[in-house]
């Protein structure tokens, strides 16, 4: 059987510990946006993107005057999908628009 190393609890009260920590939550979280940047640089990503925005309902009306627990899952899920809108808006404005425009074209070709 392995030995596991044995590491240390986390200590708040340290400032060498909480800066250290500190760095590599920076350090992951820019890896992650330049991992969502460059994955907005692929069409097929940002078809995907858009399909994502428009399965969560970011572009419709989540009320269900019927049912008011279909509106609070709906209003669930469009947070979702405004927090991907925030995303794309923070790291590559530009995209969105192109995104747009993508869509727009391929709803033109599936409609005629």
């Amino acid at each position: 059987m392995m030995a596991q190393a044995q590491t240390k609890p986390f200590d708040s009260g340290d400032q060498h510990q909480v800066e250290t920590r500190a760095k590599r939550i920076k350090i992951a979280e820019q890896a992650t946006d330049n991992e969502f940047r460059a994955m907005m640089d692929v069409p097929q990503f940002r078809a995907f993107m858009w399909g994502l925005l428009t399965r969560t309902h970011v572009f419709a009306i989540s009320a269900d005057v019927t049912n008011a627990n279909n509106t609070f899952f709906r209003e669930g899920e469009r947070n979702v999908g405004l927090s991907l809108i925030a995303d794309v808006m923070r790291l590559c404005p530009e995209k969105y628009q192109t995104m747009a425009a993508e869509a727009a074209k391929r709803e033109e070709t599936i409609n005629g």
